[in-house]
């Protein structure tokens, strides 16, 4: 392909893009993973919630709430995250209501999601409190995911000799089994065993990306400092 012709993407923000969809489908339902609003709230929160600690940890105690509003955008993050979870909340909580009377149909019925798991694990009903303990899970969701997406694709670009046979493993199973599935995923052994040894040897966490003149060429590697 010429070299002109290729299309050239931001590698961290397709990760963001592919993983904040994909964890948010099945975290918190299709509602939200397609609320553009939300998205930006599930990558941007975690960021911005360490930026803030690491900002007030030098003032005092009694002025660390009014720094971390003056100086960093968590409160408007948290108010979009609001915006978007709390109205799907409160309908999660009136079709509870609606059918108090029949908890083996609602059983049955209820969404299998973030949001119904925390409110069937608690006995609160308080939506404030309901809505920060879902808005922290996105810490966990998004950010190390996203960065291990990352960190395999570099590695395929250094390792391009294994990009067929992984390719081909992938058709043969979707076709195998109709589709992406979850016991599909499972038949994936060459490209369970990629990800892993990427993860073993190119952790993002303790080492850096030096790139030659030439990036499609290599991609040298060296310990951070």
């Amino acid at each position: 392909m010429p070299i002109d012709s290729v299309l050239t993407k931001n590698a961290l923000d397709l990760s963001f893009a592919v993983v904040v969809r994909t964890a948010n489908r099945v975290l918190f339902g299709a509602q939200l993973a397609r609320d553009p609003k939300w998205q930006q709230v599930s990558i941007q929160y975690s960021s911005v919630l360490f930026m803030g600690a690491d900002i007030i940890k030098n003032y005092p105690k009694f002025a660390r709430k009014l720094i971390l509003k003056l100086k960093t955008p968590l409160a408007k993050v948290q108010q979009d995250g609001r915006d978007c979870l709390v109205p799907v909340i409160q309908e999660r909580l009136g079709k509870e209501r609606e059918f108090a009377n029949d908890k083996e149909k609602w059983d049955r019925i209820k969404p299998n999601d973030m949001i119904q798991w925390v409110l069937d694990s608690t006995d609160g009903r308080d939506i404030e409190d309901l809505y920060l303990r879902l808005l922290h899970m996105t810490i966990a969701s998004v950010h190390t995911t996203s960065f291990t997406f990352v960190e395999v694709l570099h590695c395929m670009t250094v390792k391009t000799e294994y990009l067929d046979e992984l390719r081909q493993e992938v058709i043969d199973v979707l076709r195998s089994e109709g589709g992406w599935t979850k016991q599909a995923v499972t038949y994936l052994t060459k490209l369970d065993s990629f990800v892993n040894e990427a993860c073993r040897l190119c952790v993002l966490s303790s080492r850096k990306w030096i790139m030659t003149k030439d990036p499609c060429s290599r991609i040298r590697r060296s310990a951070l400092d």
